[in-house]
């Protein structure tokens, strides 16, 4: 049996903890224990501010598409219909013919909402997110194929409904999904770079993609402060919840529950460090969420700085015995440089098709630098979210360059791509290269 996506597990750097329990009061004969009034006035900032603080609000964040504009029943029909979900096999690509043309309907779709109750908790399965990735890499394959073959129309084509799949979870507000979309994109943005090296694309075409990448683009910059509200609201409810509900998540994470059974964690809630607990959570993400509140590069500089204290306050837990806080607390920084790495990928993918746009509008050479492409195929030369100034720009041959974003060491490494399992701060670039 295949392992199931389940919000209470995440992956940021590894496979690491996500809270994800269910928003209701607690049921049965105890009294409900409510937390102190410094807690209780974070909260109500919180519900002014407009953010979630029980999964009922979260689930009701997560919008359902109007009637006949959702694209989620025709992804699971191409889901469904994978035959062969290894992309490194020979029949992958051949044997998944079916799929791919559902999973072109379904880009036609400008709205998707995936079938999760968010109120269910750690019972809430998100089995889509298994087969995404397989599905971006078959249509990168698609696409791949169709260049080498000549077709450039249908190479963009299956770049563009690599993009909308990735784009299909942009409204949902759960941490190991974006970072699903994340990597996804990366695939869609990998196969663009091999098919402009393959054939030469269109301007209609170009320009399409260059509008679907500026419309990700706008989205992924408010994708933060979104997913780590997200985050939060699951550790209030672990905080709220009932005795009864925390029973169910104790059969259900093992020795991996910061309190034993219902009982340890009744005791523990009534006792004088849970609410010390609680309002240390809350600091903890009203910290990250100012943080990630910020433009790049600035957020950036500021997740550096509060990292250490980050850190500090976990430390604290641990040695004040706040069981919840030192166990549950996740490290955020990862995601954000995660985010960072996609934007740039994509602000660089853009001024490539800017420059492909220049080669297509009658230029018989590159250009000597990407100013020359504004404001006729560009509004600005895009920023580099490591360091906001200009991304970089290298010819590679006379055909041939890349644009390069300085990547995690914030160090100019001459457009030097990462290789495969190449650490993410070393000396490489995050790269966007046409070679010919």
């Amino acid at each position: 049996m295949k392992p199931q996506y389940r919000i209470l597990w995440i992956t940021v750097t590894a496979m690491a903890l996500l809270l994800g329990v269910s928003g209701c009061k607690e049921k049965g004969g105890k009294a409900e224990v409510k937390p102190d009034a410094a807690a209780t006035a974070k909260l109500e900032a919180i519900t002014q501010a407009g953010q979630p603080v029980t999964l009922a609000e979260l689930n009701a964040s997560y919008p359902e598409p109007p009637t006949g504009e959702n694209a989620a029943p025709l992804y699971a029909e191409a889901f469904r219909a994978l035959a062969v979900e290894d992309a490194k096999s020979r029949s992958f690509l051949p044997k998944n013919q079916r799929a791919l043309s559902l999973l072109h309907t379904a880009a036609a779709k400008s709205q998707c909402r995936y079938p999760v109750d968010l109120n269910q908790g750690p019972a809430a399965e998100l089995p889509h997110l298994a087969k995404i990735k397989a599905c971006a890499q078959l249509l990168g394959q698609e696409a791949a194929a169709q260049a080498g073959k000549g077709r450039a129309d249908l190479a963009a084509q299956s770049v563009m409904d690599g993009l909308r799949l990735s784009r299909s979870l942009e409204q949902e507000p759960v941490l190991i999904s974006q970072l699903v979309r994340i990597a996804s994109e990366a695939i869609a943005l990998s196969s663009l770079e091999g098919a402009l090296s393959l054939r030469p694309l269109t301007e209609q075409q170009l320009g399409q993609l260059q509008t679907a990448l500026r419309e990700e683009e706008r989205t992924l910059e408010t994708l933060l402060p979104r997913v780590f509200a997200a985050q939060r609201c699951d550790a209030i409810h672990f905080f709220q919840m009932s005795p009864q509900d925390y029973a169910k998540l104790s059969a259900e994470m093992g020795t991996n529950c910061p309190l034993g059974g219902s009982v340890e964690f009744e005791r523990y809630r009534r006792g004088a460090a849970f609410n010390a607990d609680f309002n240390l959570c809350l600091d903890y993400y009203s910290n990250w969420l100012a943080v990630a509140s910020a433009p790049f590069p600035a957020c950036l500089d500021a997740a550096g700085q509060w990292a250490p204290e980050a850190a500090a306050h976990i430390s604290e837990a641990k040695d004040l015995g706040y069981r919840i806080s030192a166990m549950m607390l996740p490290e955020l920084n990862k995601t954000m440089e995660r985010t960072a790495d996609c934007l740039a990928l994509q602000r660089a993918a853009q001024a490539a098709l800017a420059v492909e746009r220049y080669r297509v509008g009658g230029k018989s050479s590159l250009p000597d630098s990407l100013v020359q492409l504004v404001p006729k195929y560009l509004p600005a030369v895009p920023a580099d979210p490591y360091d906001g100034k200009p991304l970089r720009y290298k010819k590679l041959s006379p055909k041939g360059y890349v644009v390069y974003s300085l990547g995690r060491n914030r160090q100019d490494d001459g457009g030097t791509p990462r290789p495969a399992g190449g650490q993410a701060d070393g000396p490489y670039d995050v790269t966007f290269a046409v070679r010919r």
